[in-house]
């Protein structure tokens, strides 16, 4: 059985020209409508690079500033240390005097109980 359709078999030049011209038109819109997406992607891409760069700028500024009051710090601790390290040096020079007129002391007294006892 052969199915019978109303569909003619051949299209006239003036419909496939129609036809055409809106597959051109559906084309030119879409590419239209595609320029617009990428071009509000990138502009919204940039806007968002933008703000991670102003973000990692004050955060690098921010960083610096903890580094430089670190840094003055660590300087202070330097000095301090140094100025224990001295004291610490008196000190020991000191003891050392103490230790030395100890024995001195000692050998006088030993040097005097041996001759009284004679």
């Amino acid at each position: 059985m052969a199915a019978i359709t109303d569909v003619p078999i051949y299209v006239t030049k003036g419909e496939l020209d129609l036809r055409l011209r809106n597959i051109d038109d559906k084309i030119t819109h879409q590419g239209t409508r595609t320029d617009e997406r990428l071009i509000s992607m990138e502009r919204l891409f940039d806007e968002k690079l933008a703000r991670i760069e102003l973000i990692f700028e004050k955060t690098i500024a921010n960083q610096e500033k903890i580094a430089s009051d670190m840094r003055a710090e660590i300087s202070d601790i330097r000095g301090d240390v140094k100025a224990l390290s001295a004291k610490v040096d008196a000190m020991q020079m000191k003891f050392g005097w103490y230790l030395t007129l100890f024995g001195v002391g000692v050998g006088a007294v030993l040097a005097l109980f041996q001759l009284l006892i004679k």
